[in-house]
């Protein structure tokens, strides 16, 4: 008697458990299947083989024991513990398989490729078209010119966001960065070293006080009978007006551009 009414109970409680299941089960499955589909199967599958044939032989293997067990008894209250037996297998294999998935993909995010943690390029507010290139000497220790090295300011950008050594740096309010992209080109035989913001200074307002650059890549290497391309600049006010730009070796003569936006 005792037995029988613990088989009722146990398929009552299987049947209340499946219900439940069905009614509030859909929108986690949903989600686990949105995860599932973002993931880079072929890379974790290359590196998780063993860890998820292991887990399938582990599920065969209790639904077989499960099957040999209860192969013996019949009538609806054994019905209903071999469906909640099965549906508990199968739980038991989603959620074991989504963690080997989830957590291997989260630890090869950076071999695999999965994200790409690197910052937005950002855009420029207003840019102006310069073009305006100069030859400088190069010298030698004793102060010599040994060659020359052409210096182009190509255009001036205003932003409020720059990208500075893989980081982004924002302006507080009221400034912006000024920035001058440069292309410097070498036509010598070697190798070129060269301090790019000592041939700019910056003024506004009309002031008489020059600006240094203090945003730079230097020194820049420039390799034999090459370009390379790189910036520099400052921040200043959004309200600051005439700017001027200065180009020219720190003792020689100096042109003047006006930047206007």
């Amino acid at each position: 008697m005792q037995t029988q009414t613990f088989r009722e109970n146990a398929g009552t409680i299987g049947e209340n458990l499946i219900r439940n299941f069905q009614e509030n089960a859909s929108p986690l499955i949903e989600a686990s299947i949105q995860k599932i589909k973002q993931i880079d199967y072929k890379g974790i599958y290359a590196r998780n083989a063993v860890v998820i044939k292991n887990a399938f032989a582990k599920v065969k293997s209790f639904f077989m024991g499960t099957a040999s067990t209860s192969s013996g008894e019949s009538g609806p209250s054994n019905s209903s513990n071999k469906k909640f037996l099965l549906l508990a297998g199968l739980m038991v294999l989603i959620v074991g398989i989504f963690g080997v998935l989830f957590f291997s993909s989260m630890s090869g995010q950076n071999t695999l490729g999965v994200t790409d943690e690197r910052p937005d390029a950002t855009e420029a507010k207003k840019t102006i078209n310069l073009n305006k290139a100069l030859q400088f000497p190069i010298r030698n220790e004793k102060g010599k010119e040994v060659s020359k090295f052409s210096y182009e300011i190509t255009s001036a950008e205003l932003y409020d966001s720059i990208i500075v050594k893989g980081q982004r740096a924002r302006a507080v309010k009221g400034r912006v960065f000024l920035i001058f992209n440069l292309k410097i080109t070498n036509s010598n035989d070697q190798a070129v070293e060269i301090n790019t913001r000592d041939f700019l200074r910056i003024s506004v307002n009309n002031k008489k006080e020059l600006i240094a650059p203090d945003i730079h890549n230097d020194p820049v290497q420039t390799q034999a009978i090459s370009t390379k391309y790189t910036r520099v600049g400052v921040a200043i006010n959004e309200s600051d007006k005439n700017i001027k730009l200065q180009v020219g070796e720190i003792t020689g003569k100096k042109q003047t551009l006006e930047i206007n936006f």
